[in-house]
C-alpha cells in the first residue's frame, strides 16, 4: 500500500497527535501509528477538495488505549483544523478491530479517521 502525504494530511494528524498526546517513551501513554494514509480527489458542483483517510493503529494499557479513543471520537469532529489553502468541513472517526497484546494489560486498536477537505 503506498503512503500518501499532504500538507492537509498532516495537519489532520497533528492535531491528533495533540488529542491523543500518544508517547512511544511514556509507557502509561498510548503509541499511535499511521499504517496508511490516502487522499482522493474530490469535486462537487461548487466546491474542490479532496477525502483523506488515516488508518491508525494505538498501543497501550486499556485504559489509556480507551481514554484516547473516547477523546478522538468526542472532539476530533468538533475539532478545528487550520489548514492552508483548504478547512475540513467534515471529519469523523470509525472503529476498527481490537486485539490483546499475548502478556499482560495491554490492547492494540485500530481506527479509521475520513476527512472531507474543501479547497478555499
Amino acid at each position: 500500500m503506498q503512503m500518501i502525504t499532504s500538507h492537509v494530511a498532516n495537519a489532520i494528524r497533528r492535531r491528533i497527535d495533540e488529542l491523543v498526546a500518544s508517547d512511544t517513551v511514556d509507557r502509561e501513554k498510548p503509541t499511535l501509528i499511521v499504517e496508511a494514509c490516502r487522499q482522493t480527489d474530490w469535486a462537487s458542483l461548487t466546491f474542490v477538495g479532496a477525502l483523506v483517510e488515516l488508518d491508525l493503529r494505538l498501543e497501550g494499557g486499556r485504559e489509556a488505549v480507551a481514554a484516547a479513543i473516547a477523546t478522538l471520537c468526542n472532539r476530533l469532529p468538533d475539532s478545528d483544523i487550520p489548514v492552508a489553502g483548504h478547512f475540513v468541513a467534515d471529519i469523523q472517526v470509525v472503529a476498527g478491530a481490537d486485539a490483546t497484546f499475548a502478556a499482560g494489560d495491554g490492547v492494540v486498536r485500530t481506527l479509521r479517521i475520513e476527512a472531507l477537505c474543501i479547497r478555499d
